[in-house]
């Protein structure tokens, strides 16, 4: 009986430490340094992708600012002037905003920042590049483009990437069930590079997951999305969502977040599994996510470490090592799915889900 126990425990540490490590090739963040009250403020300029009141954003913004607190920089505390500005431009990797672009150059300029933190592609690929200023530190957050193609390797820029971990989250998957069919579904605001195609080739070429079938959907149509989830979906095993911020009705109305992810979850057939922390705690079984929160703290932690003297081009630019391995326990109770002991022990464990009464 003991010797069981202790090789349980092996196999849960084991899983643990496996599922939370990055990639080895991407570097581990300096540890933010330890910062008395500063001298005088920090003067930060904050720049969004998308409007004021875009949850992800102001996860990320609550994370920055808790970093920043802890390093002795606070609004309430006259040791940080923040001013923000929002392009308030819809999720699009494909267009250019030369009219917000010129507002928010000219706004960061008559601010006269330390620093600028930078929030989403959209502003980071169409803001960074064109700044009159190149030594003017830009720190950019929740990027999920690939830097050199956004032309942000540079001296003054560095910052927080938000690519997700595929084959850690469909492994985890697989410890549920014997899943083979695999649909991978999401809209068209990734980049290629990242996207689902990009998550596709990944899987596959990750011998160990075993998968029969990996079938890849991206659309902004809620109608398309809609027979996407009743249809193609019944023929597959389970689904792996990406993001779902940019679906548009008939009329070229936006279809909320929340009520996309409410959608999916009361209508699909299948089991639903989640790249993205927000998409787990709203319903889907589980991943090992990423969070907006955790990286708008590593953005806040890098903020510091500009303050306190170091070149953006001495942080390399990368995601977040505290990884969220979650769990609902609702979605899998209402799939009949047996959460394995060691996500009992070592994941977050999440308990919301819609209720499953009725279509749209």
């Amino acid at each position: 009986m003991r010797s069981s126990f202790y090789l349980l425990l092996i196999l849960v540490v084991s899983f643990l430490l496996a599922a939370c490590v990055g990639e080895p090739s991407l570097p581990s963040p300096t540890p933010t340094p330890t910062l008395s009250a500063p001298v005088q403020p920090l003067r930060l300029f904050l720049l969004r992708s998308y409007g004021m009141k875009d949850l992800s954003s102001n996860r990320m913004r609550a994370g920055i600012l808790s970093s920043l607190a802890q390093g002795g920089y606070d609004v309430s505390r006259a040791t940080l002037e923040l001013e923000e500005l929002a392009l308030d431009v819809e999720p699009s990797l494909s267009k250019s905003f030369p009219e917000q672009v010129n507002v928010a150059v000219g706004a960061i300029r008559e601010f006269g920042p330390d620093l600028v933190v930078v929030l989403d592609d959209e502003a980071a690929r169409t803001v960074i590049p064109l700044y009159p200023d190149t030594t003017l530190p830009f720190v950019f957050c929740g990027l999920a483009g690939i830097p050199h193609e956004y032309d942000l390797v540079r001296p003054n820029v560095t910052g927080v990437l938000e690519h997700p971990y595929p084959v850690e989250t469909i492994r985890m998957a697989q410890r549920f069930t014997a899943q083979k069919d695999l649909l991978i579904l999401g809209d068209e605001s990734l980049p290629a590079t990242t996207g689902a195609t990009a998550i596709a080739a990944e899987l596959v070429a990750d011998e160990e997951l075993n998968l029969r079938r990996v079938v890849t959907y991206e659309t902004n149509d809620w109608e398309e999305w809609q027979l996407l989830v009743l249809d193609e979906a019944a023929g597959m095993d389970f689904i792996l969502l990406l993001k779902y911020q940019t679906l548009e009705n008939d009329w070229g109305g936006q279809i909320s977040e929340q009520s996309v992810i409410n959608w999916t979850l009361k209508n699909s057939p299948i089991p639903v599994f989640g790249l993205w922390l927000q998409t787990v705690s709203t319903g889907a079984v589980g991943g090992l996510t990423i969070s907006a929160y955790v990286q708008g703290e590593l953005a806040g932690e890098m903020v510091l470490e500009i303050a306190a003297g170091r070149s953006p081009d001495e942080i390399p630019a990368t995601r977040p090592i505290n990884n969220i391995l979650a769990v609902n326990a609702v979605a899998a109770e209402y799939w009949n799915l047996k959460i394995p002991l060691e996500f009992v022990v070592t994941a977050r464990i999440e308990r919301q889900f819609p209720v499953p009464v009725g279509g749209w």
